[in-house]
């Protein structure tokens, strides 16, 4: 199941009148227990705002492109395509020349990490990654403060 893309503007100041930027996530995750758990997480930041969702990597990749989000959080094993087939052809297309792509798995190993760093991705994260840390590191990948990282 698809979210309808949340408008198309640009990062907005959010309404904590510091002057910070609101930096716009897409989520992609097949679970969607999962998925709707880490869109809380993402819409209770005050910094991060939810554009977009998908279910596999079909939605993901159509709704990245229709989003345009800063960043994108996509589970690397999803239906169809895959989360790293996804980042690989974002970036070959240049679709979506300004999203970073946060990667995250249930089983993170060196060779998954390798391939996600050939496709383009930023970031690498485990699903037992603690929520705050997964909420820090789409922030700092949304304000392209991420080279890469594995967590």
């Amino acid at each position: 199941m698809t979210t309808a893309p949340i408008g198309h503007d640009p990062p907005v100041l959010n309404g904590s009148g510091t002057g910070a930027l609101t930096r716009r996530v897409y989520i992609a995750d097949d679970h969607e227990g999962y998925r709707s758990g880490v869109a809380r997480l993402v819409a209770e930041h005050p910094a991060l705002e939810v554009v977009g969702q998908g279910s596999d990597g079909e939605e993901a990749l159509a709704g990245i492109i229709a989003c345009q989000p800063d960043v994108a959080l996509l589970d690397v094993r999803m239906p169809g395509i895959n989360g790293i087939e996804v980042c690989r052809r974002l970036q070959q297309e240049g679709s979506a020349p300004n999203v970073r792509i946060v990667l995250i798995t249930g089983t993170p190993d060196p060779v998954l990490s390798t391939q996600a760093a050939a496709a383009g991705a930023v970031a690498l994260l485990g699903k037992e990654t603690p929520p705050n840390t997964i909420a820090a590191q789409l922030l700092a990948a949304a304000e392209g403060r991420v080279g890469w990282s594995v967590e």
